[in-house]
């Protein structure tokens, strides 16, 4: 019976601690959002919708704090709208994605499969870019987090990047290109390996 009793209480005490925990990053994350919005504010940035940018940018930071996320601003400048200006930053931040990623595949096709090259090499990374553009545009950079306006004309995107499913995305591209490409037909033995290893590097993209 005492056990029991102990038993019920400690695991009530865990139950406070992390509500504790999780009240005080709540607290953090509000202070942070209070901070930014008023820095934005002062540079002319306004909240697209009638959601305050403060609240908008605390349930960002909550989100992130509680998941494997990283946090990616990206800017669209436009002559025609807004709705430009935010397809201008959406496609800016799938760029500079695909940009980086095929960077870490370029480097593990080196470290990994030294014996592809030339021709082979273009042919697989070519084929990368174009389906990891799709993987992007379908996920990861699908909807913003939070969208600001400056003017009729300037848009800045925040996203939150789920690690896990940007890893996703990018070993689906990587599969798909071997096949397309004929490195899963040529270079079989090692091409498994090659997709399915670590890829920790990926979450150093937004920092």
């Amino acid at each position: 019976m005492k056990k029991s009793i102990l038993f019920a209480a400690f695991a009530a005490l865990l139950t406070l601690a992390s509500v504790n925990v999780t009240y005080a990053q709540s607290k953090q994350d509000l202070k942070l959002a209070k901070s930014r919005a008023k820095e934005l504010t002062k540079e002319g940035w306004k909240p697209e919708t009638s959601e305050e940018t403060t609240y908008a940018l605390a349930i960002m930071y909550s989100k992130k704090h509680n998941g494997d996320y990283q946090e990616y601003v990206s800017d669209g400048v436009s002559s025609k709208s807004l709705n430009a200006a935010k397809a201008k930053a959406r496609n800016n931040a799938i760029n500079e994605y695909v940009e980086y990623s095929k960077s870490i595949v370029k480097a593990r096709i080196a470290s990994e499969l030294n014996d592809v090259a030339g021709e082979e090499q273009e042919n697989y990374i070519g084929a990368y870019e174009r389906l990891i553009v799709k993987e992007l545009q379908d996920g990861i950079f699908h909807a913003p987090n939070v969208v600001l306006y400056k003017g009729s004309y300037e848009a800045r995107l925040y996203y939150l990047i789920d690690n896990n499913a940007a890893e996703k995305a990018v070993r689906n591209a990587m599969k798909q290109a071997a096949e397309e490409s004929g490195l899963a037909h040529n270079h079989a033995e090692g091409i498994s390996g090659f997709i399915n290893s670590g890829l920790e590097s990926l979450k150093d993209f937004a920092k």
